[in-house]
């Protein structure tokens, strides 16, 4: 099978499971208030930033993701930090993630955060009604904009590739994404209380 369907069967399930969460049912509520936002955002920033310093680490992670530096979102996070004014980033919880110590656990988190950004479209959309938030621009939500789409089916087909390529890799690949989803899930609910 190929690497991507699988990884979005064995998926399913987590994926389900993060949209039941309190921090998504937040974002989706109109009556989303500024600091609630703030929260979520500085929970991503946390996470997304402990994870890239790690995954950057691996050796050849950049021949098997050639644009992974424009995958990168900590800069887009940082973007609405300064949009939010915050100006304390320390984190006030521990942001657990999953273990990123070779390319198959790389894949795996990065299927769930690249898969983010298709979920981040309508996320993006709900925001942008929201009159709390009317001065904000979004840029960690609404990240590859017009292109999410192209961005995504280009990851895809490296993942895929590299899938072929490696068979054995795909159940270490899997389970790595499903974790991500657990760390993901319970970072950003602390987040959010």
């Amino acid at each position: 099978m190929i690497l991507s369907e699988s990884l979005k069967e064995a998926t399913n399930e987590s994926h389900i499971q993060i949209g039941k969460t309190a921090a998504f049912s937040q974002l989706l509520s109109p009556s989303l208030t500024k600091e609630e936002y703030t929260n979520i955002i500085t929970g991503w920033f946390h996470f997304i930033t402990k994870l890239e310093k790690e995954y950057l680490k691996l050796p050849g992670i950049h021949n098997i993701i050639p644009d992974l530096d424009e995958r990168l979102k900590t800069s887009l996070l940082q973007k609405e930090i300064q949009e939010l004014k915050i100006n304390n980033t320390s984190p006030t919880i521990d942001s657990t993630t999953p273990e990123c110590t070779n390319i198959n656990q790389f894949l795996g988190i990065l299927y769930v955060l690249e898969g983010s950004t298709l979920g981040a479209q309508f996320i993006t959309k709900q925001l942008k009604t929201n009159q709390n938030l009317s001065e904000l621009s979004f840029h960690f939500y609404n990240g590859y904009a017009k292109f999410t789409t192209e961005k995504w089916e280009t990851f895809k087909n490296n993942l895929n590739t590299y899938g072929q390529q490696h068979i054995n890799s795909h159940q270490e690949i899997i389970a790595s994404a499903n974790a991500c989803f657990v760390c993901l899930s319970n970072s950003i609910n602390r987040s959010t209380k």
